[in-house]
């Protein structure tokens, strides 16, 4: 999916997964940002704020890009979901509350009915350049 910022979005929506696969994965063009459901650690690494690339320039010995020699400065971190103010996964959590205690659900019914319009899209489209 393409937003009307440019930013390109591939989610993929799945319950049962034979390998290990991050939960969230971020990509960036400075960086990347992931989530392990396994040690439940959020990480991101990215270039420092204001970093700039020097341009590289091509030759007959190296191709374009290749061997610039600039030294990346990369910033690094990671936190638990406990020191997150809202953890990423909490759905079971949320739908108990919900249904015994009365504490309203985290998604709206509208945001919910967005997410399975684009999954039926994305179905439909697919379906389309199959035939």
């Amino acid at each position: 999916m393409t937003g009307i910022n440019g930013r390109i979005v591939d989610m993929e929506i799945s319950s049962c997964v034979a390998a290990f696969v991050p939960q969230l994965m971020i990509y960036g063009d400075r960086g990347a940002a992931w989530h392990d459901p396994v040690t439940k650690i959020f990480s991101w690494k990215h270039l420092r704020p204001g970093f700039e690339f020097v341009t590289p320039s091509a030759s007959a010995e190296m191709p374009d890009g290749w061997g610039v020699g600039q030294k990346l400065e990369w910033v690094e971190g990671e936190m638990t979901l406990e020191e997150r103010r809202e953890p990423l996964n909490e759905t079971w959590v949320a739908m108990y509350e919900d249904f015994r205690e009365g504490k309203p659900y985290p998604i709206l019914h509208e945001q919910a009915l967005k997410v399975v319009k684009i999954i039926s899209k994305i179905k439909e489209i697919m379906a389309q350049k199959t035939k």
